[in-house]
């Protein structure tokens, strides 16, 4: 079994104004009125008209400055000195706790095989939200759909969610290609947004962003005590793999 990432999350666990209140850093920088954006600069919107800068954007909302907007009296704005840099830590965060947890924002996943199981296809991936396709690739062929009328998917226990041949259906009996001939593409995550998920699980993303922002040489005795509490705030969200 083969996994290819095809679609990554929309969006992160966790928003930038809401690590910027975590390391008090919502409060630091002056709030601007007049003048205009910075291209490339990041802001956090503090009193806007309805989408005066980006269609939806609201109170609370961050953002990378894509024009050189000029601000009027109803569109106040908070300049994010290190927006670049805590969007990567929101990043980094993210990917460390998918490895204890799997996937945490809906995203989609290719998984390949070589040959047919005998009756279940186990997904390698947690919280499975639906199977798009099983796809396979006849010798010589191109790539045809198996019927999702010939199996069913099991999503009973989220840590090992499958694919069940039914009783009355067989597996395509032919001469498959040799290399990943068998595709199947499946969503997985708690949801599509950061409200979805767990509590916990967002607490360990913002303790991580912390600890890297704070101590950017790693203090040996410091990495412990984090990833141990991470490691317990996610304690029933741990995945094991298949």
């Amino acid at each position: 079994m083969k996994l290819k990432l095809k679609t990554p999350p929309a969006s992160e666990p966790v928003t930038l104004a809401q690590v910027l209140t975590q390391l008090r850093l919502d409060i630091t920088s002056p709030e601007l009125a007049t003048g205009t954006l910075t291209i490339g600069t990041w802001y956090l919107i503090t009193s806007t008209a309805a989408n005066a800068f980006y269609t939806g954007c609201a109170i609370g909302d961050t953002f990378k400055a894509a024009a050189a907007t000029a601000l009027t009296a109803s569109n106040k704005v908070r300049e994010i000195y290190e927006g670049a840099h805590l969007n990567s830590l929101i990043v980094a965060a993210r990917e460390y706790v998918e490895n204890l947890c799997g996937p945490l924002i809906t995203q989609s996943w290719y998984q390949y095989h070589d040959t047919w199981p005998y009756r279940e296809i186990i997904l390698g991936k947690p919280r499975v939200a639906s199977v798009v396709a099983v796809k396979y690739t006849e010798y010589g062929e191109a790539a045809a759909t198996f019927d999702s009328s010939n199996y069913s998917t099991d999503f009973v226990d989220p840590d090992k969610c499958r694919i069940v041949l039914d009783s009355d259906a067989s597996w395509p009996s032919i001469t498959l290609e040799d290399v990943n001939p068998i595709e199947i593409e499946f969503t997985c995550g708690y949801g599509a947004t950061w409200a979805s998920l767990p509590e916990n699980i967002r607490l360990a993303m913002l303790l991580h962003i912390t600890n890297r922002y704070w101590n950017r040489i790693p203090d040996p005795a410091v990495e412990k005590v984090v990833e141990d509490t991470i490691t317990n705030l996610v304690i029933n969200y741990r995945w094991w793999g298949c």
